[in-house]
């Protein structure tokens, strides 16, 4: 599993839609198979309070996968670095340590990868409960009282999550 290790600065609007600068250093690892990824990136989300991203690139069945962090506890950029590098991307998961829903940047940014890739698959990953599936048209649910609400009600129907 190769590892590359480098500093990036882009450009990003921060979550008042103002743009911003960011120098990030970023490890990113480069793992065949799409479950092996998954199964990495769910294992560092569990263990880590920082934010990971599972990229699954190229072509669908192509079984590439970019996993990846900048290290940081409230937002990832490994996403849209690999876009602007121009990778391919066909989902892209990432974690919040808060054991939070998408949130409001989250639904923001799922347009500019709707826009680059149409039928891109987003979601954010939150441990024990399992994936999230957002895009730019979600609804942002607010902070883990809603998360708790949300899973109560399901469990009371037999629903079980992961």
């Amino acid at each position: 599993m190769p590892q590359k290790n480098l500093f990036w600065t882009g450009v990003a609007k921060n979550s008042d839609g103002e743009i911003e600068t960011r120098n990030d250093e970023m490890t990113l690892w480069d793992v065949d198979g799409d479950e092996n990824a998954s199964a990495l990136h769910r294992y560092l989300s569990s263990s880590e309070g920082k934010e990971y991203t599972d990229a699954k690139i190229g072509e669908k069945g192509s079984g590439r996968n970019i996993v990846g962090t900048n290290y940081e506890e409230g937002y990832t950029i490994v996403g849209n670095y690999l876009k602007a590098e121009e990778y391919t991307l066909r989902t892209v998961n990432h974690n919040h340590p808060n054991r939070t829903f998408p949130s409001g940047s989250d639904i923001r940014n799922a347009a500019n990868y709707e826009s680059a890739f149409p039928g891109v698959n987003l979601n954010v990953y939150i441990h024990n409960f399992g994936y999230v599936n957002y895009n730019s048209q979600s609804t942002v649910i607010n902070g883990n009282q809603d998360l708790k609400l949300f899973k109560n009600a399901v469990n009371s129907i037999g629903r079980r999550f992961l």
